[in-house]
């Protein structure tokens, strides 16, 4: 009984003691009488008059006897009938106890009268969670590959063994059943490789993708077939390894395009942050592993809802809901609702208690799924990351030239890029600084891909003409899916024609590693665009007030990391508003405190900009800041992590 309070028990109590005692009343009631001399014959219902002639030893008179009846039982009169009658009367006041019982106690513990259209919603609610949670499974991309690193989810049961010419894109994980060959030669065959975005536009601009490409006068009489490759989640090396595993198959694609760039920066910086290696799969490192002690939570929580959906399902095929069932149903939802809170504050507290690496270390096979245990710093991170993507790239180009068909890497568009380039505010749902950071590296990439001959191209120019492009960092409006699809196309027109050689990365990308840096002339981090050549860390993309420009700090620590091609004296100034009440700051320089400030204004402005030697090579600027809007006492108000606001921040040589 624990979880029932003492006001459902005493009336649970009462219910069960009505239920018994008319129970047992109705044991303790007499048979119908019969009328003296006669006798009833049990299972026939006929009375017979004792010593009778002609009744036989089971009770039943002889034919040419006429049957007599006892006084007082007229024609069509059954006792038996009356006895059930009577016992139906009963049953009756039983359940009409019982019913007036539960409604009281639903009053005394719910504190209102019983409301049958209420139950309704709430199973309504639950079957309505259930439906959802099942289509979520379904649609997500989630289930582990061995070669790709995971694939969409399919519930669908196994296909009937067919022959190695009739797989399609569902058998290999992908969504849509396009066949991967035609050995009638009548169609041709596109692939769309990349993340979410990637996915997204093959899904939308399937058909008029194949119509533009259909009047081509290569694929002249023949019809397209688009191979979605693509899922959310995905980056480099996981379109290459597709690609190749495609490839070694047998399959010819004509056209292959590669729509990606954010995962590449994005997703991979975030494993990188939980401790794991940026080029594993997302699925693997970034969706934190679970321990043992979390699986076993998981369990326990799965089979309470489990339970509450079979009974919602269970009451929802009745035609009413009286009290008697409304009551305990209700009661068992609470009681169900506080097993399961328990289970989430438990789920929450095992969070808590270790940080994502601790966690992942602790998962089953925790360091299978960290990858390879190398030192790669926030700061070496940008041009890592460009160089595998575009390495990546490259073994792509040449594959597919040597399989016949053509192939385009298109660099797909980010909210901050757009945003600055038209001088727009950023959209409230991209926080991620990961863009200002990775893109520009991205950018060099692809501008040294385009110059070995691949076929390559940055849309974010193409689409600035456009607003209401973005939902959020990456992902498009339906107006920002056209934009992106007439950019694609006009690069499609624009290489299609163009031969690319065989290309060799480590000589392609030589230039980037050898380039030395060009000389720092001073750098303005609340200007739009952020420099190319100054990467920062939790600190947010410029934003606009009426007060002027700011960035968000988001963290205990931003960070501006500046490479320098020869020591260089630079003068610092910086600026902060609404900083956390009680907010300390420490400004250091690759480990070296150069100064500590107490944030007790509202607006705070460095009185005298700092002179600072910075070194030849990679310098890591950090502001530590002593509060963060985090833990249970948080205000909802403004973003977790919330510190302050810079309102100010450059760095400019001094002139000697």
């Amino acid at each position: 009984m624990k979880g029932f309070s003492l006001k459902i028990r005493i009336p649970a109590l009462c219910v069960v003691l009505a239920v018994l005692g008319l129970e047992g009343l109705m044991r303790l009631l007499p048979m119908p009488p019969a009328s003296p001399g006669y006798e009833y014959v049990k299972n026939a219902g006929i009375f017979y008059k004792h010593g009778q002639p002609g009744v036989n030893s089971m009770g039943f008179q002889d034919r040419e006897r006429q049957k007599e009846k006892p006084a007082g039982i007229g024609p069509g009169q059954n006792p038996g009938m009356k006895k059930l009658f009577f016992s139906l009367i009963l049953v009756g006041l039983v359940v009409l106890a019982c019913e007036g019982a539960a409604r009281l106690a639903y009053r005394l513990e719910f504190g209102h009268a019983y409301m049958a259209a209420a139950i309704h919603s709430r199973i309504a609610t639950v079957l309505a969670r259930q439906s959802a949670a099942k289509a979520n499974e379904r649609g997500a991309s989630g289930r582990a590959h061995p070669y790709y690193g995971f694939v969409a989810s399919d519930d669908r049961p196994l296909p009937a063994q067919r022959a190695m010419v009739d797989i399609t894109a569902s058998q290999l994980g992908f969504t849509g059943d396009t066949r991967l060959f035609d050995p009638s030669g009548k169609t041709f065959l596109v692939v769309i490789t990349g993340g979410s975005v990637a996915h997204y536009f093959a899904t939308d601009k399937k058909s008029e993708l194949l119509a533009w490409l259909e009047k081509r006068p290569e694929f002249a009489g023949r019809t397209g077939r688009l191979l979605d490759t693509a899922l959310p989640g995905y980056k480099e090396p996981q379109q290459l390894l597709i690609l190749s595993d495609l490839l070694a198959l047998g399959v010819r694609p004509d056209v292959v395009i590669n729509l990606d760039g954010f995962n590449e920066t994005c997703i991979a910086r975030k494993n990188l942050e939980v401790g794991g290696y940026p080029f594993m799969p997302w699925f693997w490192v970034g969706n934190d592993s679970p321990s043992r002690e979390r699986l076993r939570l998981l369990g326990r929580l799965e089979f309470q809802e489990s339970l509450r959906d079979r009974v919602a399902a269970l009451l929802a095929r009745l035609p009413a809901l009286p009290a008697l069932v409304g009551f305990p149903a209700t009661a068992l939802d609470k009681l169900a609702d506080n097993r399961t809170g328990e289970i989430e504050n438990q789920l929450a507290r095992e969070s808590i208690a270790r940080n994502p690496l601790a966690r992942q270390q602790a998962s089953p096979g925790g360091g299978f799924y960290l990858g390879p245990n190398v030192v790669i710093t926030q700061d070496q991170f940008a041009d890592l990351a460009a160089a595998e993507w575009a390495r990546a790239s490259i073994l792509m180009s040449d594959m597919v030239r040597a399989a016949g068909g053509r192939y385009f890497h298109a660099l797909q568009p980010a909210s901050p890029l757009w945003a600055a380039a038209r001088g727009e505010a950023l959209g409230p749902l991209c926080p991620e600084t990961c863009v200002e950071s990775g893109y520009p590296a991205l950018s060099r990439y692809g501008a040294a891909l385009a110059a070995a001959g691949v076929r390559f191209a940055d849309l974010e120019p193409d689409m600035t003409a456009t607003a209401k492009v973005f939902v959020d960092c990456c992902h498009v409006t339906p107006a920002g899916q056209n934009a992106l699809f007439s950019a694609m196309i006009a690069f499609l027109a624009r290489t299609w024609s163009a031969e690319p050689p065989n290309v060799d990365p480590d000589t392609a990308l030589a230039a980037l590693r050898d380039k030395p840096a060009a000389p720092f002339s001073g750098a303005d981090l609340l200007a739009a665009p952020a420099p190319g050549n100054v990467v920062t860390e939790n600190i947010r993309a410029v934003e606009r007030s009426s007060d002027g420009p700011y960035r968000t700090v988001l963290g205990h620590e931003a960070v501006v990391c500046l490479p320098l091609a020869r020591p260089e004296k630079i003068r610092l100034a910086f600026g902060l508003k609404d900083p956390l009440p009680g907010q300390g700051l420490t400004v250091r320089l690759n480990g070296h405190e150069l100064g500590a400030f107490a944030l007790d204004k509202p607006d705070f402005r460095l009185e005298k900009p700092l002179e600072i030697d910075f070194s030849q090579g990679l310098n890591t600027l950090s502001f530590a800041f002593s509060q963060t809007n985090t833990g249970p006492k948080r205000n909802t108000n403004i973003p977790e992590g919330y510190a302050a606001e810079f309102t100010t921040l450059t760095l400019m040589p001094v002139t000697r």
